[in-house]
């Protein structure tokens, strides 16, 4: 009786064995990252006996960021991580395809270095241009036209604009743009830039602030100072390409009372 007792743990250890070996062998990493603690900052994995997986990024004190499934199949549904030197995750990028057909859906967050979220854009497949060509409603000429000669066209320039926000106040504040059916909100920190808008544009360069609605606020509210935006600044790193940058400084407010003890200027004698 005794053996058989023995026989009978030996089996089942050798199967909890097998099953452990199993399951480490049918995971598929795909992105790992850990912060100095040991701590999980970003991982990302498949499981090869089904195609699904999971993905998900965390703060240094273990609070979920972000959390996603992944899949390959039936199309795919991807999570590609970016990081700061501190390890905490600086970017997002959630692509999904279904049915590998052409639906595409792609969401872009981005976080700042304590893990909270700072922005966050999604395009599709919808956001492209399509060109419809239709028949003329008129008959066609029953002789043969001899085709005009084809002579080379030149190529259109393609610009790049990008438009920037420049908080140089000792606050930091909250951005929203509104353009071409789409609000964007972005926080930036005091003395950081950001760029919140790019528009390509061909043959000419065109500031994106004419094209939407730029609205900027401090996070909380300060009742001794607000906020001003200078002039737009444009610089050319590359020939193609102009940075429009929106610098914003912050000013004393003058409050109602002391507009009231200001002297009028009395006006020059006729």
């Amino acid at each position: 009786m005794k053996f058989f007792f023995l026989l009978l743990c030996f089996f089942l250890t050798l199967s909890g064995w097998a099953q452990s070996k199993i399951s480490s062998n049918d995971t598929q990493w795909l992105h790992q990252k850990r912060y100095a603690s040991g701590r999980w900052s970003a991982y990302s994995y498949l499981l090869k006996s089904t195609g699904n997986g999971r993905a998900a990024c965390f703060t240094p004190q273990g609070k979920i960021m972000l959390e996603s499934s992944v899949s390959r199949n039936h199309g795919h549904h991807s999570v590609t991580f970016w990081h700061h030197p501190n390890g905490v995750v600086s970017k997002a990028e959630i692509s999904q395809a279904p049915d590998a057909g052409i639906q595409w859906y792609r969401t872009t967050i981005t976080f700042n270095e304590k893990g909270e979220k700072t922005g966050e854009e999604t395009r599709s497949h919808e956001d492209l241009e399509r060109l419809t060509l239709i028949d003329p409603p008129f008959e066609r000429p029953t002789t043969q036209v001899k085709p005009a000669p084809v002579t080379a066209q030149p190529c259109a320039i393609i610009y790049t604009n990008v438009l920037i926000v420049e908080n140089l106040t000792q606050f930091p504040i909250q951005v929203q743009f509104a353009a071409r059916s789409k609000i964007k909100t972005y926080l930036i920190p005091s003395g950081k830039q950001l760029a919140i808008d790019t528009l390509i544009q061909a043959q000419f360069f065109q500031n994106p602030q004419k094209e939407g609605i730029l609205q900027i606020q401090f996070i909380k509210n300060r009742k001794t100072v607000e906020w001003v935006a200078l002039p737009v600044k444009e610089t050319k790193p590359l020939p193609t390409t102009t940075l429009f940058t929106v610098q914003i400084l912050q000013k004393k407010k003058i409050s109602p009372k002391s507009r009231s003890d200001q002297k009028a200027v009395p006006s020059p004698s006729t």
